[in-house]
């Protein structure tokens, strides 16, 4: 909890130094927007099993706020949940959680700015943490979970931005076989157009996890971009980037190393397309005997904006580190593909599409010798009405499936839930 009580103190203390005299007080906006969701829902898989399966009937009831102030040069964003959960069958995961999301910045000078950006759950429910958690006891499930972002950025008005950021995230898990997971990533980020066709950029920072259960490491990490703007619609940028992974016991040391070229192009306002590709090379230290692992990389992305629906797809096949969480399969070698689609049907009636497939190949995961692989496709379909300006209520349809060559790292889970919401908006 130390990391939520320090950024809240930043960010009051952002809203006392904008604030400090009565005239900053009296310009203050505040919108205030409390709400109550229910939600009724049946999971065909609540622990995400391989095998023993287990299925309920779920009710969520959560109260929660919405809560912005602002001024001249700062503003503060929070939003808070309190949710009861009530299983059918398994009335023992019966639980009550906290979900707290803040967002704030403070201009110190016409160039430069605070920010913070933060989001907390602590939670006993199996069927609220993410997919991705992976292979821990969802029957033996009390955890807090928090990921955190303060930078502090100086503008260089249109020609670039110098950023010193500090991202973390805790994984706490206070069951009876918990295992924690902490990341520690400070980082720069500076941008800068030397003129207006030629731009540079350099990234650098060192990457520190902890764990309970494996080897801790520590990742230094930087990057090179050059920047060239064909012209006001299409850019191109080349980047050249190396990092270490260093581990403090034995599991192997590797250096990556990653060279790409892309093109961004906007057709127009509402529309643009991203291409890609490069070269990756993994090389593995002190150890002859393991292969070293590289690949062709390559990635594009479309996105379409209208007044009537919004379209994005990606796709992408390269490299990923997955080390922060459940499973810690380490590097892998991915292919991703996914997008998402919003229409809006009427005026108060919207439909939402989102799906995505990965397919990662972990070439050390499973021992020196031996990969793991694993397919993962999700898909959610949300159809949701605005019957009024305080009520709203949906249905939606939720599908999650892993295939793995390790049966502890599959499972199928199927969702279709209704939802109701009661807001009310205060402003002034």
């Amino acid at each position: 909890m130390k990391n939520i009580d320090l950024l809240v103190c930043m960010l009051l203390l952002f809203a006392l130094i904008g604030s400090w005299n009565e005239k900053a007080l009296a310009e203050i906006s505040t919108y205030l927007a409390p709400r109550i969701t229910s939600d009724l829902f049946y999971d065909d898989n609540i622990y995400f099993a391989s095998e023993d399966v287990v299925s309920d009937f779920v009710t969520r009831v959560a109260p929660g706020i919405e809560a912005a102030f602002s001024s001249d040069n700062w503003d503060l964003d929070m939003d808070y949940e309190l949710q009861q959960v009530f299983y059918y069958h398994q009335s023992a995961r019966n639980s009550l959680n906290h979900f707290l999301d803040l967002d704030g910045w403070l201009t110190l000078s016409d160039q430069w700015k605070i920010s913070v950006e933060d989001s907390f759950i602590h939670s006993k429910d199996p069927v609220q943490i993410s997919k991705n958690i992976g292979a821990i006891s969802y029957e033996d499930l009390k955890y807090d979970y928090n990921e955190a972002l303060i930078s502090f950025a100086r503008s260089f008005d249109d020609k670039g931005h110098f950023k010193l950021c500090y991202k973390n995230m805790f994984f706490k898990n206070h069951s009876s076989i918990g295992t924690d997971t902490v990341n520690h990533f400070p980082y720069v980020d500076f941008r800068y157009w030397l003129r207006p066709q030629y731009g540079i950029g350099i990234e650098g920072g060192t990457n520190l996890g902890v764990f309970d259960t494996s080897d801790d490491f520590t990742e230094p990490r930087g990057a090179l971009m050059f920047f060239y703007r064909v012209d006001l619609d299409t850019t191109v940028n080349i980047r050249s980037a190396m990092s270490s992974m260093n581990f403090s016991g034995t599991t192997p040391d590797y250096d990556t190393y990653d060279f790409t070229v892309g093109i961004t192009h906007a057709f127009n306002q509402s529309t643009g397309l991203t291409i890609g590709g490069g070269y990756y090379f993994q090389t593995r230290l002190h150890h002859s005997g393991l292969d070293n692992y590289d690949g062709v990389s390559y990635s594009a992305k479309f996105w379409r904006k209208t007044t009537s629906y919004t379209l994005k797809v990606e796709l992408s096949k390269g490299y990923d580190e997955v080390y922060f969480d459940g499973e810690n399969l380490g590097f892998s070698s991915c292919y991703v593909i996914g997008g998402d689609f919003d229409y809006s049907l009427t005026n108060d009636l919207h439909l939402s599409l989102e799906t995505s497939y990965r397919d990662d190949t972990f070439p050390f995961a499973g021992g020196w010798d031996e990969k793991i692989k694993e397919r993962t496709w999700d898909a959610d379909i949300e159809l949701y009405w605005q019957l009024n300006r305080w009520i709203e209520t949906g249905i939606s349809l939720s599908h999650w499936h892993r295939d793995a060559n390790d049966p502890d790292y599959e499972y199928l889970d199927n969702r279709a839930m209704f939802t109701i919401r009661l807001s009310k908006e205060l402003a002034w």
